[in-house]
């Protein structure tokens, strides 16, 4: 079922402005993290990193559209990985200036 929740959010959210940044309230990301719960996959890792990373450069900074959204996912992705890439990606999340939109 989570594979085609992926699918089918992925698909509605491609048309929209930020449809390649990662976000609990809107897109694939809180589904993704769901999926990684039941079972860590790879390319669902690869699909949380690559929505958290591209939120670096988003101006936007809250919990539900932003920065410390992914860096929540960051800290929970490393706590079911253990893979260095997510210290490493919450640690330049947590020094980036806060910018305005």
């Amino acid at each position: 079922m989570l594979p085609r929740l992926l699918e089918a959010s992925a698909a509605e959210f491609a048309t929209r402005q930020y449809s390649a940044h990662g976000a609990f309230l809107q897109g694939d990301l809180g589904a993704a993290l769901v999926a990684m719960r039941t079972g860590t996959s790879a390319d669902v890792a690869d699909l949380v990193h690559e929505r958290c990373e591209r939120n670096s450069a988003l101006p936007i900074r809250e919990l539900m559209w932003g920065l410390s959204g992914s860096m929540l996912a960051c800290v929970n992705t490393h706590a079911m990985t253990g893979e260095p890439r997510w210290r490493r990606l919450f640690a330049a999340q947590a020094g980036a200036p806060a910018r305005r939109p």
